[in-house]
C-alpha cells in the first residue's frame, strides 16, 4: 500500500429472512504510542493504551451507504503531526476491526485484527506493515 493513502475497511452484509444489515455495526479498537528520542521535540511521549474504541461506526460510511445497505465502506488515516524533518519518531498504531451483532448483545460476529503498524526514523520516516499513516 501507499504509505500516504488511508486504510480502507470494507465490509458486506447478509440480509435475507434471517439476517439484517441494519443489525450489523463496524467497531474499531485501536491505540498508539509516539515518543520523540531525538530532534526540536525530543523527549515527548504520548501513549492512548490501552486498546479502545475510536468511534467509528456505519455512519462513517464514505460511498453514501446508509445503515440498510448491505455495504459499507470507510477509512482511517492514522498518524502523528506537528513533527518536524529532524524528530526522531518511533510510533506504532495498533488496531482491530470486528462487526458486531446490535441485536444480540453486542455479539462479535467477525473480526480482523490486531495489527500493529509503525513510523520510525527523521524524515524521510521508515513505515513498516500494512497500515499506512501520515507523519507531518
Amino acid at each position: 500500500m501507499d504509505k500516504d493513502s488511508a486504510k480502507l475497511h470494507k465490509a458486506k452484509f447478509k440480509k435475507d429472512q434471517d439476517h439484517d444489515p441494519a443489525h450489523a455495526e463496524f467497531r474499531q479498537n485501536v491505540m498508539s504510542v509516539t515518543k520523540i528520542t531525538e530532534g526540536p521535540h525530543n523527549g515527548l511521549v504520548k501513549d492512548s493504551s490501552p486498546m479502545h474504541d475510536d468511534n467509528y461506526s456505519r455512519a462513517d460510511d464514505t460511498a453514501g451507504n446508509t445503515i440498510n445497505d448491505v455495504d459499507f465502506v470507510s477509512e482511517d488515516n492514522p498518524g502523528a503531526s506537528g513533527l518536524d524533518a529532524d524528530d526522531k519518531l518511533n510510533y506504532s498504531f495498533t488496531a482491530e476491526q470486528m462487526i458486531i451483532d446490535t441485536s444480540d448483545g453486542n455479539k462479535v460476529i467477525a473480526k480482523r485484527g490486531p495489527h500493529t503498524a509503525t513510523i520510525k526514523g527523521k524524515d524521510p520516516r521508515v513505515y513498516d506493515n500494512a497500515l499506512p499513516f501520515t507523519a507531518t
